[in-house]
């Protein structure tokens, strides 16, 4: 790593992009890094979401994340009998603009019991999808 980036070397050898992945590929001499990049095909539907990591372990110094996402999505975590639990709103674009994070806690702030969760997310024109989620608390 370079002292002053994340790149394994400063010699950049050669670049490529995967629109669909929000990705950089980035070839130097020491190695390839992967970035992700804000800019890329905007996703129009949730028919590409994927959750992770599942199961979901907490305590964890890692968010869930919800990728795949259109922009300006939103999403409520829900016991499986539909009581909301935390509400994620969108947070506008991001070097991650198509993800949403959740850190396995609350409204109030607590880490939630294990269980299976229910990830409702929506958007701005009214479509919506349900995920779900196990979590299981260590």
């Amino acid at each position: 790593q370079t002292s002053n980036s994340p790149l394994l070397s400063n010699e950049i050898t050669d670049i490529a992009f995967d629109e669909k992945r929000n990705l950089a590929y980035i070839a130097t001499s020491n190695g390839v890094n992967i970035l992700r990049i804000p800019f890329g095909e905007e996703k129009k539907s949730y028919s590409q979401i994927k959750v992770y990591p599942s199961p979901f372990y907490l305590p964890s110094e890692s968010s869930l994340v919800v990728d795949g996402l259109p922009f300006e999505s939103s999403m409520m975590v829900m016991t499986l009998d539909g009581r909301v639990i935390r509400k994620i709103l969108s947070q506008g674009i991001s070097v991650d603009g198509d993800q949403l994070f959740w850190d396995g806690r609350d409204e109030m702030g607590d880490f939630v019991s294990s269980g299976v969760y229910l990830l409702a997310i929506y958007g701005m024109d009214g479509s919506q999808v349900v995920e779900k989620v196990t979590v299981i608390k260590k």
